[in-house]
C-alpha cells in the first residue's frame, strides 16, 4: 500500500512540475512577442531546472515499477498524458513563433544594413564650411 501511496505522491508531483512547465512555456511567449530577451532567457533557465526536477521524478516513477492497477494511478496517468499533450502543442507553437520573430528581426536587420549601405553609397560631397573671416586676406 506504501508503495502505491508513493506513486500517486510522485505522479501528483510530476503533473505539478508539467503545469509549471507549461505556465513557463506561456509566459515565454508573451515575452517573445514583447521582445524581452533577458526575461526570456530567465526563464529559459528556470525550465531547465524544472526539466531536471521532471527527470528526477521519472527517474523514481520507473524504479517503482508500479502499474496503473488502481483506479486513482489510472486517473492521474490520463490526467498526465493529457497535460504532457498540451504541454507538447505549447510548445511547438513557441516554436514556431519565436521561428517567425526570428525571420521579422532579419528581415528588420536587412532593411537597416541596406538603408545604411545606400546612404554611405550615394552620400554627398562635403563642402569645406569656411567662416568668412580670412577668405579675402589669403587670396
Amino acid at each position: 500500500m506504501t508503495t502505491i501511496q508513493t506513486s500517486i505522491d510522485l505522479l501528483n508531483e510530476k503533473l505539478q512540475i508539467l503545469e509549471a512547465i507549461t505556465a513557463n512555456t506561456e509566459q515565454q511567449r508573451r515575452l517573445l512577442k514583447r521582445n524581452s530577451l533577458p526575461g526570456v532567457t530567465r526563464l529559459l533557465r528556470e525550465r531547465e531546472q524544472l526539466i531536471r526536477q521532471l527527470a528526477a521524478v521519472v527517474r523514481q516513477l520507473s524504479s517503482e515499477n508500479i502499474a496503473a492497477s488502481s483506479p486513482a494511478l489510472s486517473l492521474l496517468h490520463r490526467t498526465i498524458l493529457t497535460k504532457q499533450q498540451e504541454l507538447l502543442a505549447s510548445a511547438n507553437l513557441l516554436r514556431a513563433e519565436t521561428s517567425y520573430e526570428k525571420q521579422q528581426l532579419a528581415r528588420q536587420l536587412n532593411a537597416v544594413k541596406t538603408k545604411r549601405r545606400i546612404q554611405r553609397h550615394y552620400e554627398p560631397v562635403r563642402t569645406l564650411v569656411y567662416s568668412g573671416r580670412r577668405l579675402n586676406i589669403k587670396g
